[in-house]
């Protein structure tokens, strides 16, 4: 099964901001890409094709979205 990702322009900036402050948040995130690319029906299922997914670091992107 071949996975699109498309970013908003939004998420990149926050991204950059994110690499700068937690230095492992390019690896936890290119993880998370992979694993999402072999399975994009991996975590828990919410319902309507949505599914969640957290086995990421307390550092990780998810995390530090969330207090905002």
């Amino acid at each position: 099964m071949k996975v699109t990702f498309n970013y908003l322009d939004e998420f990149q900036r926050g991204a950059k901001a994110l690499h700068k402050k937690y230095p492992s948040f390019e690896d936890d995130y290119n993880t998370f890409l992979d694993e999402l690319e072999k399975n994009p029906f991996f975590g828990e299922s919410l319902g309507k094709h949505t599914y969640k997914y957290l086995q990421m670091s307390p550092m990780s992107i998810f995390a530090v979205l969330c207090k905002r």
